[in-house]
């Protein structure tokens, strides 16, 4: 019998423990240097980042080329040689040629070309920064997968822990003729289904690790270190302002609207294309004393000037950039259309998590960790079957389960929003939600 005391006491302390370990982790804040050390080092060491960069340099270098002049053209040539002597003085036109010859286009077409290419950098420019944006969500929500993992993770080795001596305690209790050996039974297939559980956790929690190295370029099974709990997190954007954020914030509005530039200077280049370019140059010819002169040299200046008269393939390019501006047109505003529906619908479920948050708080994680502590005390004096208990120690697994989820997802929707409104401040971290924090509600007008 002092025994049976014995592990019951033990069994009431390991509950009490738990329900106060939980409990004093919600008043931690997020670590957003750990964080924010990781996107930092993502976007220094991922290959997609670097090559999209690189691919900005790349078209960036195109600018200069596409507003010079193309190179004058140095020639030199023998004229006039007789055939039948090669001599150099036998007749009054042989000489040696030196000519200077310079293609200058229409004026607007050159800076129609640059525009051209500096649109083209440019959109390269704001993918790149787009591709940042979307790495930054990305290492957020494989942060919070983690961070879920982990916790449910934890959570899961406590139930283990205390199923075993539960299970311990029905072992007494059946041995001592006061339990039945369908609890035994039951508390062993319970703990089997949560073990299988657990290796299914581990395995998420070890994709979930490898999805984040991943990101930033670091082996797999590089360790990261990731706060016991999270407060839930707050923005001070009203709905209206992140409705009206991406078309000035997000790189790839401004992405598109320099494509709708360039294809804008590719339909004025068309334009200009009707009229034709000029081509000046300068020649200066040495000659020898022959029997007409004393061999004068001769100098020449030459204009030429090509003739647009097949227009078929112009009328072609003008066609195309037409159709291409409208294009573009047509995807920045579909952009933005379906931008500003996700940043709506994120906002939603950010505020039905933030109010998930609030009532796992301060109501069904209080309440339930209440009712595991009742049901041990009445299980302890016969009040209530091993079933019940077994079954409110459950409940309360779940719903802590449930209660990291909802605030990882909250985290989720979080990073999904800043990508989708093109704000890139780091994560900041409130402090835990309490009796005086006011509801997450919309600002309306």
């Amino acid at each position: 019998m002092p025994s049976y005391n014995r592990t019951q006491n033990k069994l009431f302390i390991i509950v009490l423990c738990i329900i106060f370990v939980i409990s004093s982790a919600l008043i931690n804040f997020v670590s957003a240097e750990t964080l924010n050390d990781i996107i930092l080092e993502a976007l220094r060491q991922n290959p997609e980042i670097q090559a999209a960069e690189q691919r900005w340099h790349l078209y960036d270098q195109r600018i200069a080329p596409a507003a010079s002049l193309d190179d004058p053209r140095l020639s030199v040539g023998l004229n006039n040689y007789p055939l039948d002597t090669l001599e150099t003085g036998q007749t009054p036109m042989t000489g040696q040629v030196v000519r200077l010859t310079q293609n200058l286009p229409f004026p607007g077409k050159l800076a129609a070309r640059e525009e051209i290419a500096a649109q083209q950098a440019t959109w390269y420019k704001e993918t790149y920064g787009e591709a940042q944006l979307q790495l930054i969500r990305q290492v957020k929500e494989a942060w919070f997968g983690l961070y879920l993992q982990e916790r449910t993770l934890e959570r899961t080795d406590a139930s283990l822990k205390l199923l075993d001596d539960l299970i311990s305690l029905t072992l007494n209790r059946y041995e001592t003729g006061k339990g039945v050996q369908q609890e035994v039974l039951k508390a062993q297939v319970e703990r089997s289904i949560l073990h299988e559980k657990r290796l299914a956790i581990a395995q998420l929690r070890s994709s979930a690790l490898a999805s984040l190295n991943t990101l930033r370029n670091q082996p797999p099974e590089t360790q990261v270190v990731i706060p016991a709990d999270l407060a839930a997190l707050t923005h001070e954007f009203s709905i209206e302002s992140l409705l009206a954020a991406p078309e000035e914030k997000r790189p790839l509005a401004r992405a598109y609207r320099s494509l709708l530039a360039q294809y804008m200077a590719q339909q004025e280049l068309a334009r200009l294309s009707y009229y034709p370019d000029f081509a000046v140059g300068a020649a200066y010819t040495f000659r020898q004393p022959n029997i007409a002169d004393d061999g004068t040299d001769f100098g020449s200046i030459e204009f030429g000037v090509n003739l647009p008269l097949f227009n078929k393939k112009r009328r072609a390019a003008e066609g195309e950039a037409a159709a291409a501006k409208i294009m573009a047109q047509k995807q920045y505003e579909d952009f933005l259309l379906k931008t500003r529906y996700a940043i709506y619908d994120i906002y939603g479920q950010m505020k039905k998590n933030r109010q998930l948050i609030s009532l796992y708080d301060q109501g069904i994680l209080p309440q339930a960790r209440q009712s595991m502590a009742a049901a041990v005390g009445a299980y302890q004096v016969g009040k209530i079957s091993f079933l019940a208990l077994l079954d409110t120690m459950l409940t309360l697994y779940k719903y802590e389960v449930e209660y990291f989820r909802t605030i990882a997802e909250h985290g989720r929707s979080m990073a999904r929003l800043e990508a989708e409104a093109g704000l890139t401040a780091g994560l900041l971290a409130a402090p835990p939600v309490s009796e005086n924090a006011p509801d997450f509600q919309p600002e309306r007008d």
